[in-house]
């Protein structure tokens, strides 16, 4: 998502670093996009850059958490939390809170690194200690790394589409040789864009480093925990990414993303259309991908999508009894 009150901070902002060309974006935009392509829900997300103002975040969440009491079954939300730092600890986890108790969203967003250390780093514990005490579902966005210089020489190849893989493969790892995927096993982690590169390399990094004597964990912990996390396919609905993932993963932990509203909207469709075909080839197992393994990550959408299910059959029924003529008694016998 892209809220309006976001560009109007920018706007006043000038001087904040920002290298993002904004699409238009509109609640109503997204609905249109998700009614062409039988999309039921989406859960919206801030992943354009990690936010120091900790009453922007609040703005942002409570704009998402608005717009999801408005279209209950067609959005959910990862809530924004600020920029992660020593010094910035305290407001984090009291944003984590005031989110949990005031606005129930179906997760947090984090993203790859902050002040150039990876999510594995120590500086983090009191952040993952809290998001595990509440059991939360934590969408990890690639971002740069601050500290890394941006090198690549060709203006076509701008920092997302190379760069950004790679930092959710050291983030993904930083994570599995920290302990931390395994310390807090309340956590449900999505690792967006297909895992990055962690699905081609994962088996390599876990021998290579055991065989180095750099790690003491065996090659069999390493894959345990990689294949711990969830993934989406944004902006990976190809038969590379997609082949890896099936491995990797499987459906279970795997779901779709669109990435909507920055790739072109006939890339997304030749997206959809290559995953329908993939999906449906490996049966209702595959199916898992388009619903199911999202309704078992984020349980109030489930919730909510059951509710307005019994609330649309028992006017159905409502309604049939009333043509019938057969009034309350026919639909008490009927529910």
């Amino acid at each position: 998502m892209i809220p309006a009150l976001y560009l109007d901070h920018i706007k006043q902002n000038p001087n904040e670093p920002n290298d993002l060309i904004f699409p238009t974006w509109s609640p109503q935009t997204s609905l249109d996009f998700m009614a062409k392509n039988s999309i039921s829900t989406s859960i919206l997300s801030f992943a354009h850059a990690a936010l120091d103002d900790s009453s922007l975040c609040q703005d942002i969440n409570i704009y998402a958490h608005n717009l999801r009491l408005q279209y209950p079954t067609k959005f959910g939300f990862f809530a924004t939390i600020p920029s992660i730092t020593v010094a910035s600890l305290p407001e984090v986890l009291a944003s984590i809170k005031f989110c949990c108790e005031k606005l129930n969203p179906d997760g947090f967003t984090l993203f790859t690194s902050y002040d150039g250390k990876y999510l594995g780093h120590e500086m983090f514990r009191p952040v993952w200690e809290e998001l595990n005490r509440v059991s939360a579902v934590v969408f990890i966005h690639p971002i740069a790394n601050s500290l890394s210089p941006q090198s690549l020489e060709n203006p076509s190849l701008i920092p997302p589409l190379v760069d950004f893989t790679h930092e959710m493969t050291r983030t993904a790892c930083s994570l599995i040789y920290s302990n931390t995927s395994s310390t807090y096993p309340k956590l449900k982690i999505i690792l967006s864009h297909a895992g990055g590169t962690l699905p081609y390399i994962s088996t390599s990094i876990a021998n290579m480093t055991f065989d180095a004597c750099i790690s003491v964990k065996t090659p069999e912990q390493f894959m345990k925990e990689a294949s711990s996390f969830y993934t989406d396919l944004a902006g990976s609905s190809y038969s590379g990414p997609v082949g890896y993932i099936e491995r990797w993963l499987g459906p279970a932990r795997t779901t779709y993303g669109s990435d909507f509203p920055f790739p072109i909207e006939s890339t997304m469709v030749e997206e959809l259309e290559f995953l329908d075909v993939c999906v449906y080839k490996n049966g209702v197992e595959g199916e898992a991908v388009l619903r199911k393994t999202a309704l078992e990550l984020f349980p109030r959408l489930k919730a909510q999508i059951d509710e307005a299910q019994v609330t649309k059959e028992k006017s159905l029924i409502e309604n049939l009894s009333a043509s019938r003529g057969e009034g309350d008694i026919a639909f008490s016998n009927a529910v």
